[in-house]
């Protein structure tokens, strides 16, 4: 039930943020730091391989695996997946000269292998998500995946098995729905047609003064947090990290009775600077890395951060 934000500041640089929200599970998420040259070993058939890039981001270490949750690579791409329930196309088996991954996979092959977007874009055509379990889920998780460059912030929704990015305009995602069928509820909620330009989305976004939807579900989410973004910006980079904290802290979700998701961390990312923020809940007490100082310090992966 995660939700994720991506702007421009003043200064015209990228900032990227998102809520972890999900079960308890057996092994934490860590800010964690995996050098260049680390070795994937993503599920087979696919082969080992050697990371282009060094990687930071909010992780989970399973035995000797990581599992990323979000990230961004030192040539300043960023990738974060979220829950997509209902809406995936995954194969049922891999194919022959194809890249076929997990979906708990996809997030390290694309940082470790792609400096942009463009580079994302090309890379799709050869690559498969497959119907697989992970190392130690016991469910095949849906996911769709947040992606962001210096050039904008793209999207990819495994809806069917010919994958393609699509612009978020907005800069805001949730879980499903699609994002055709948000931007929808969203210009009804604001009352505008259905076909009224993103231009005029933007200007009622910033006008509102109504009510805000409080729901958990991912569509209130989406609604009010693409209202409480639009009131923060424009944001300078003195401003970014904390301004977009309070629009993410909005939907932190506390672990009530009942509902099996929860926050475990805010992160945020200033791809400029490539440092990151990361703030697990309940503590709130913020880690700050610097991902060129890590790179200058270590040659082996590192858990930045020691969440119970």
């Amino acid at each position: 039930m995660c939700t994720a934000v991506s702007f421009w500041s003043t200064e015209h640089h990228c900032y990227f943020g998102r809520t972890m929200d999900f079960p308890v599970k057996n092994t934490p998420w860590n800010l964690t730091y995996l050098p260049k040259g680390y070795l994937w070993r993503p599920l087979a058939p696919q082969a080992a391989y050697p990371s282009k890039y060094a990687i930071l981001g909010g992780m989970r270490r399973v035995d000797d695996y990581y599992l990323i949750g979000d990230g961004f690579n030192q040539a300043g791409l960023a990738v974060a997946e979220l829950y997509f329930p209902g809406q995936v196309d995954y194969a049922a088996r891999a194919q022959p000269g194809k890249i076929n991954l997990s979906p708990q996979d996809v997030i390290g092959y694309l940082l470790g292998n792609c400096a942009n977007i463009s580079e994302v874009a090309a890379l799709l055509p050869r690559l498969v998500i497959t119907n697989r379990q992970w190392y130690d889920h016991d469910i095949i998780h849906p996911f769709h995946w947040f992606i962001q460059d210096a050039s904008g912030t793209y999207l990819l929704e495994p809806t069917s098995p010919t994958l393609s990015l699509q612009r978020v305009e907005l800069g805001v995602l949730t879980n499903s729905p699609t994002y055709a069928n948000h931007l929808r509820r969203l210009r009804s909620f604001l009352g505008l047609s259905a076909d009224a330009p993103l231009k005029t989305v933007e200007e009622a976004l910033k006008d509102y003064q109504g009510d805000l939807p409080q729901a958990r579900s991912p569509r209130s989410r989406f609604i009010a947090t693409s209202i409480r973004l639009a009131h923060q910006l424009p944001v300078d980079d003195h401003q970014a990290v904390a301004q977009s904290m309070k629009v993410l802290g909005a939907v932190k979700m506390a672990h009530l009775p009942g509902h099996d998701d929860f926050t475990h961390y805010l992160g945020m990312a200033d791809l400029n600077s490539r440092r990151y923020f990361f703030t697990p809940v309940p503590e709130m007490t913020t880690i700050t890395q610097s991902l060129p100082a890590l790179m200058a310090k270590y040659s082996t992966p590192q858990v930045l951060s020691q969440v119970p």
